[in-house]
């Protein structure tokens, strides 16, 4: 939340206070005063100050206070955040800046405050930036491939990533890492070996791991995604093995990211017990898919969705669509655990909600291994595509497509062109017109050429990628067809060669849009002497 700002949006400071620092009856000018290295100050003298600042800069003095929900009492802020507002908002050159997470804002933000409500969406529309900066910040090489999944635009996916990556000694991300199932594994694993580094145990003991399933079967009885606080320490107490001392595990794992404490959504003051929850949902909807399949042997699974253990997720459309995050991540998991293989959906019972089940397992392609997508995850996409999640579907198969996988771009090419115009056209205009600036797959598509170094990209992945910019060109929007062929340029400037596959792939198309921006695209990048001599020179043997 900020206060109303005019003129230049630029920042001469950028103070920053956490909500931890403010406690009890302090006055927050005070509290404000200290941290910022000022001695003995009025708090007009010192509003004057940071107002004189703005002012020389050229752009307002932004003060940020970090995370409200964090201060203690937790009614503080009901009690000054009016009055800090009002008194920052007669200075001209200060900007006033506070967070808090979404969950404890009624119980902490008064009703009436004076500032502005954004709500912050994560890295979304920004997640090649962001996977950039992070991978830095660790010291790791970010993905020379551009990054499509949206749970990049998660800080705490992100932040989880590059801690595992580090303490794994990797450099960079291992290519097994497309599948999010993978990925977590590897979260779990290292948390298990940094736990018993710290407290000197076996690492073969696995606390972070048996404590977080421990979490998720007391989750399971409660029928909650969340517990309390008491509950929660109970539970996760229950992993910790003969002969361990110290701290409290539910501490260790809050404090590792894999847990996380809120509100109690139920709560009638500040003051109620706070509730833990599993840091991003995923991750325990994948914890709890893993415990109930360990539970079911390989050729029992039909009879474990009919009558089983995994019953109450299929019983019908109303229980899928309550379990959605389990179902996905059993969508996920039985295709690549050894012993079950094939699809979720070809081992449903007579009877099954099938429809319910077939949109979530096409909501988990970008979460999948792609080394565990074959022909019949081809012909489950067809069918989704029919139905009337077919945009949505269409999303999910973009957000892989420039993957080596069964269902990629080279794939959606051949669907593609066995349609009519009419027929592509009928689907592909509507759709690009209404993912075009939001945040989308072919959003994602066609601003990554201008974040990513194109001349890293390995070139199987390219040729994707450019053969869904050309598809994109078919849309009535001038808007598509313009950023689709300014991004063709941007990927293929540093590999003309590549055109010469593209050339011979669209040459038959009956649709002069797609067409038009070959040449276009090929004439914008002069080749230099190196290039004549190498890709050109081999593009122009190929033509």
């Amino acid at each position: 939340m900020t206060s109303r700002t005019t003129g230049p949006p630029a920042a001469s400071g950028l103070p920053s206070c956490f909500g931890e620092h403010f406690k009890l009856a302090d006055e927050p000018w005070d509290r404000i005063r200290q941290l910022l290295g000022f001695g003995q100050i009025a708090r007009d003298d010192l509003l004057t100050a940071l107002d004189a600042a703005g002012q020389r800069s050229g752009g307002p003095f932004l003060l940020c206070i970090d995370g409200l929900n964090e201060s203690r009492p937790r009614g503080y802020w009901r009690n000054w955040l009016s009055a800090l507002a009002g008194q920052a908002a007669r200075y001209q050159n200060v900007r006033l800046c506070v967070s808090c997470r979404s969950t404890y804002e009624r119980l902490i933000v008064p009703e009436v405050h004076g500032l502005v409500r954004v709500e912050h969406g994560g890295f979304a529309g920004m997640e090649n930036t962001a996977c950039r900066d992070f991978f830095e910040h660790y010291g790791l090489e970010p993905p020379v491939a551009p990054i499509f999944q949206p749970e990049f635009s998660n800080p705490l996916f992100l932040r989880l990533a590059c801690q595992t990556l580090k303490a794994a000694g990797q450099r960079r991300m291992p290519a097994g890492w497309h599948g999010i199932n993978t990925a977590l594994k590897a979260f779990i694993r290292e948390r298990n070996k940094a736990f018993a580094e710290e407290h000197e145990r076996d690492e073969r003991e696995r606390v972070p791991r048996l404590a977080m399933d421990e979490f998720m079967e007391e989750v399971e009885r409660a029928k909650k995604v969340y517990l309390g606080w008491g509950q929660a320490n109970a539970a996760v107490e229950r992993a910790r093995p003969q002969g361990l001392t110290g701290p409290s595990i539910l501490d260790w794992l809050v404090r590792e990211g894999l847990l996380i404490t809120d509100a109690d959504p139920d709560g009638d003051g500040p003051e109620s017990e706070d509730v833990v929850r599993v840091a991003f949902e995923r991750l325990g909807e994948h914890l709890f898919a893993d415990r109930l399949l360990g539970k079911v042997r390989p050729g029992d699974l039909t009879a474990a969705i009919e009558s089983g253990a995994l019953a109450f997720a299929f019983s019908d459309a109303e229980a899928v669509l309550a379990n959605r995050g389990l179902v996905e991540a059993l969508s996920i998991q039985v295709p690549e655990r050894d012993g079950f293989g094939g699809e979720l959906i070809d081992i449903l019972p007579l009877g099954a909600p099938r429809d319910r089940v077939l949109s979530a397992t096409v909501a988990t392609l970008p979460w999948r291994d792609p080394q565990h997508m074959t022909a019949r995850t081809r012909e489950i996409a067809c069918e989704a595509l029919t139905s009337d999640n077919g945009g949505e579907t269409f999303d999910n198969l973009l957000t892989i497509a420039c993957q080596e996988t069964s269902p990629d771009a080279l794939w959606l090419d051949q669907l593609l062109r066995r349609q009519s115009m009419s027929q592509r056209d009928g689907f592909l205009c509507d759709y690009l017109h209404n993912r075009i600036g939001v945040s989308s797959a072919v959003e994602r598509l066609m601003r990554a050429p201008f974040e990513v170094d194109a001349a890293r990209v390995p070139e199987p992945i390219l040729v994707r990628w450019a053969i869904l910019l050309l598809w994109f060109c078919v849309a009535a929007d001038r808007r598509v067809r313009d950023r689709a062929t300014k991004g063709l340029v941007a990927i293929t400037g540093p590999r003309p060669a590549v055109w010469a596959d593209l050339v011979r792939r669209f040459a038959t198309v009956d649709d002069e849009y797609v067409v038009e921006p070959m040449p276009l695209c090929r004439l914008r990048h002069p080749p230099s002497r190196a290039g004549l001599r190498g890709g050109t020179r081999r593009l122009r043997k190929r033509l």
